[in-house]
């Protein structure tokens, strides 16, 4: 068995015996390795589980991008319009009346649906 030796400054000694008596521990040694060890051991584990999550995400974001991207370079059946169409009839109910009544003097949202509906001019 090695044994290790380190110095620590009389705060974080003072935070040690704190901890220590949280926990009704009276041996520094037992104290460290637990912490160290046990503990440690823990946050590995939950360190592992949040790499994976990331590791999941991106892969996810990966996709995503490959899929935009796929989207983004067909240009047939005015698949952007389309989209963008779409975006708007979402977003306008959930905007501002002030700003809808703006965006309503330069854009017909009936004209907007029938297009997106094929019953508008240009179908």
């Amino acid at each position: 068995m090695a044994i290790v030796s380190f110095a620590v400054t009389t705060a974080q000694e003072e935070i040690i015996i704190r901890r220590m008596a949280a926990t009704g521990e009276t041996n520094k040694s037992e104290h460290m390795r637990r912490v160290y060890f046990e503990g440690s051991d823990a946050d590995d584990a939950r360190l592992g589980e949040m790499k994976r999550q990331i590791e999941t995400l991106t892969e996810a974001v990966d996709r995503s991008n490959k899929l935009l991207r796929q989207i983004a370079s067909q240009r047939s059946d005015g698949l952007e319009l389309k989209l963008l169409a779409g975006l708007y009839m979402l977003l306008h109910p959930s905007v501002d009346p002030g700003i809808q009544a703006t965006v309503n003097r330069h854009l017909d949202l009936a004209g907007v649906e029938a297009f997106l509906t094929g019953k508008g001019k240009g179908r």
